[in-house]
């Protein structure tokens, strides 16, 4: 017999998709829930550490929302575009609603919600925005920071100015950080009176092997080869992944060129690509698909059928050039958690393989996180933006404090450049 509420997941889903609410069904989000509700009731925020594939993209924002938990409207934010906009597509269907409607999303360029939108899919630049203009997030519920082990600049500064309208004048505004590597007592103790929740393992099971790389060969031509045998003794689509737009293009042209590009359909994913041509890439295909992708495809993008990964181990990172006074972007090995984010798109609905091409050694030295964008690349825009609204970085309480040396080499910057006055006021050049 189910549970109460897999009736509820059932009255809030369309009566033609009970495939998928079959699926929702034996989510950890799901299964949980009742778990989630009650940390919902003692505390004002919660810090959820949540598994690839436990649906808290989807579920969770529908299942609050199903269930009246929430008064106004949830912000779901997301670390990339085309994340936000297929979660909203996704869930919209699920509802049998029109993507605007109860569901909706805004990234840059492209927004599609509307005054009945209950439920909204975001970037943190969005978000970001939506704080400058209205100070208050007036019609703001919930905020839920999503995949929050990949937090900005923009998603660092704006959860600062949540928690502080919380404990002022929101008091009513709730926020939930999730992650698969949430770091659960760092956050309870960031956000006040958080409860904290851990959800249960992956769902399905992903084999991982690890495969050193020779640097005397391309990495498409070894690609290529691994890819070969893979297809040959394993079923599924399969996701490459790579660390920028020149060497994704050089690897589809690649894999078009092999014998078994017959049996496939060969799709590049990346961020510079026009959103149909990233739609075209996540979509069902018909047939066995190959898509080779940046870490875009890293978080929350559920691509259908894929159970087959192949991890380069390589990402362009952004990062500051002290001696150029700008950040770069290079491209730098990933580490343990992205490798982790990587091989769970292989496990999000059967059982999976990930091939990783470097050395298990190479794996156990490698660092648990990347250090966050906050710690590692040029302030300025920030220092001008805290200007803008009145605020200083030492009137904000952070996740992790700006470094000393960044926000003064920042107030150095903006004043050469005229965009701050020698008073320390953003002049109207900054403006």
């Amino acid at each position: 017999m189910k549970a109460p509420l897999f009736y509820l997941i059932e009255k809030l889903f369309d009566h033609e998709n009970l495939a998928w609410v079959n699926k929702l069904h034996e989510l950890p989000v799901a299964q949980q829930f009742e778990l989630i509700r009650r940390e919902w009731n003692n505390f004002d925020h919660l810090a959820i550490q949540s598994p690839t594939g436990s649906g808290k993209s989807l579920a969770l924002p529908a299942l609050l929302s199903g269930n009246g938990m929430v008064e106004g409207q949830i912000l779901v934010v997301q670390p990339r575009r085309v994340a936000a906009r297929l979660l909203a597509k996704r869930l919209a269907a699920l509802l049998g609603a029109k993507v605007g409607d109860e569901v909706g999303y805004q990234v840059r360029f492209d927004s599609k919600v509307s005054n009945k939108t209950k439920i909204i899919y975001l970037t943190d630049g969005v978000l970001m925005r939506k704080l400058f203009d209205d100070r208050t997030l007036s019609r703001v519920g919930l905020i839920i920071f999503d995949e929050f082990h990949e937090r900005s600049i923009q998603s660092d500064f704006s959860l600062a100015l949540v928690r502080k309208l919380s404990l002022s004048t929101r008091p009513s505004l709730k926020c939930i950080i999730t992650s698969a590597t949430l770091d659960l007592d760092k956050t309870e103790r960031y956000m006040p009176n958080c409860g904290k929740v851990r959800l249960e393992s992956r769902s399905y099971a992903v084999q991982i092997e690890h495969r050193a790389r020779s640097i005397e060969e391309p990495i498409w031509d070894q690609v290529a080869r691994e890819l070969k045998k893979i297809v040959s003794i394993k079923h599924g689509n399969l996701l490459i992944f790579m660390d920028g737009a020149f060497e994704i293009n050089r690897m589809v042209r690649k894999i078009r060129a092999m014998p078994i590009a017959r049996d496939f359909e060969v799709f590049p994913l990346f961020g510079e690509m026009s959103l149909a041509d990233q739609d075209r890439a996540i979509e069902f295909a018909g047939r066995r698909k190959i898509i080779v992708s940046t870490n875009i495809a890293e978080t929350s993008l559920t691509v259908d059928g894929v159970s087959l990964v192949i991890d380069t181990g390589m990402a362009k990172k952004a990062s500051f050039d002290p001696m150029r006074g700008l950040n770069v972007l290079l491209s730098q090995p990933i580490c343990k958690s992205s490798a982790d984010q990587r091989a769970g798109r292989a496990g999000r609905t059967s059982d999976g393989y990930c091939l990783r091409l470097w050395s298990h050694a190479q794996h156990q030295s490698k660092e648990e996180f990347d250090r966050p964008e906050i710690q590692r690349l040029d302030l300025s825009e920030l220092y001008l933006n805290l200007l803008s609204i009145g605020e200083r970085a030492d009137t904000l309480v952070w996740f992790d404090e700006p470094p000393e040396t960044s926000l003064d080499r920042a107030l150095v910057t903006l004043t050469s450049l005229g965009a701050i006055e020698k008073r320390g006021q953003i002049s109207s050049h900054g403006m």
